[in-house]
């Protein structure tokens, strides 16, 4: 028999590996490999290929370029040019001011109009579909800054048609004039004025005017306005703004008290006169018999200048 030469244990082994991996891992690898090849390939051109030190002469086509220019009297286009050119068109007036403006003009008014009237002022079709497309898509001409607002109107041929622009709107609205309505200014005799009346005071409500009423009620009626300070409650700012609305028709028509008869209990109910001083005037009159005058009061002792100019007006002697 031959012999036959066996393979190395460690060829047997890596080819058993390599038949046992799946078919995902199989393809990674060959394209590694294919990979790995190219870049060896790649890097042996870039080494051994001929160098060329031959420079390209370009000045001869360009200056038939130059010719080209010259002999078609045109200039070349720039990249600021280009960049315009490319621009949407529907951007750029579709006039210039470097043709002749022709056209009739008469007062118009832009909303609406007429295809035909456009031209008539001398806008072009293409001017005259732009103005339209605006109205189409809900535009509106409220004033000639909208119209001088259009890309297809150039300054210029706004500045023609302006003072023929008749826009309703524009036209100066007459002055509202309002009619003056003069309420009668309020007035309450705070001598005679029920607590009703009293509440339609400013900054005084139903209560505060109970208490005004109720407090005129005690004294026996008001001889002066200023009264009005002495009611609990009637803050000073109320007073000066109510102080205008005030008026006092009677100040003499007063309750009056009797000095000689009067006793304790009717002395001492007047919010001028408390308990000690009623009980000092009916000592005063039980010593030197009754009063006079009215005057004999200031005699009594504790009554000073003060509480006899308040409480004398109503106070009497019979």
């Amino acid at each position: 028999m031959a012999h036959v030469k066996k393979k190395p244990a460690h060829f047997q082994n890596s080819l058993k590996d390599y038949l046992s991996l799946s078919y995902k891992v199989k393809r990674g690898l060959m394209v590694l490999f294919v990979l790995m090849a190219a870049e060896i390939i790649t890097l042996a051109w870039l080494r051994y290929r001929p160098n060329s030190s031959e420079a390209v002469d370009s000045s001869a086509f360009r200056k038939e370029i130059d010719a080209f220019y010259a002999s078609a009297a045109i200039n070349p286009v720039t990249s600021e040019e280009k960049k315009f050119q490319s621009a949407d068109k529907e951007t750029v007036p579709a006039t210039g001011d470097f043709r002749e403006l022709k056209g009739d003009l008469f007062s118009f008014n832009p909303n609406q109009l007429p295809e035909k009237e456009w031209q008539r002022l001398g806008f072009s079709e293409k001017q005259v579909r732009s103005i339209k497309n605006y109205e189409a898509k809900g535009g509106v001409f409220k004033s000639s800054a909208d119209v001088k607002k259009m890309y297809a109107i150039s300054e210029t041929e706004f500045n023609r048609i302006a003072p023929f622009i008749d826009l309703p709107e524009e036209k100066k609205a007459e002055p509202v004039t309002f009619k003056k309505i003069n309420k009668p200014f309020l007035i309450i005799d705070i001598g005679t004025a029920d607590s009703t009346e009293l509440s339609k005071l400013p900054m005084v409500g139903d209560y505060l005017a109970y208490k005004i009423y109720n407090y005129r009620d005690k004294l026996g009626g008001f001889f002066s306005i200023d009264q009005l300070k002495e009611v609990h409650g009637l803050r000073d700012s109320t007073f000066i703004i109510i102080l205008p609305h005030l008026v006092l028709g009677d100040s003499t028509n007063l309750r009056k008290i009797n000095l000689n008869l009067a006793g304790y209990d009717e002395l001492a109910r007047h919010p001028y006169i408390n308990s000690k001083i009623a009980n000092v005037i009916l000592a005063y009159r039980k010593q030197h018999g009754a009063f006079g005058d009215v005057k004999d009061l200031q005699k009594v002792a504790l009554v000073d200048a003060e509480l006899y100019r308040k409480i004398a007006p109503y106070l009497k002697v019979e």
